[in-house]
């Protein structure tokens, strides 16, 4: 099997860890915030969650744009190096 595939699959193997982990923290987050705006007469945050999303959207834009950009370099520049290191 070729470096480059262990790495990939490395890669993807914890991204998807790092993102099943985000969600666990993040559903018991919500109903800890949910709890709290009931006790304060509060909507759920489901309600809210659009506007506060477009905002960090606009406010996080440039950054995502260089995200992306770096996410779509990143494998050939691990190629690259991979190849450079067999040699």
């Amino acid at each position: 099997m070729k470096l480059s595939k262990v790495v990939k699959g490395l890669a993807v193997a914890a991204a998807a860890a790092w993102i099943a982990r985000k969600v666990v923290i993040s559903a018991a987050e919500w109903q800890r915030e949910d709890r709290m705006r009931a006790m304060s007469n509060e909507g759920p945050l489901s309600r809210e969650l659009p506007r506060m999303l477009g905002e960090s959207l606009a406010a996080e834009g440039p950054f995502l744009g260089e995200l992306a950009k770096f996410a779509m370099k990143f494998p050939a520049e691990v190629a690259r190096y991979i190849r450079a290191e067999q040699m």
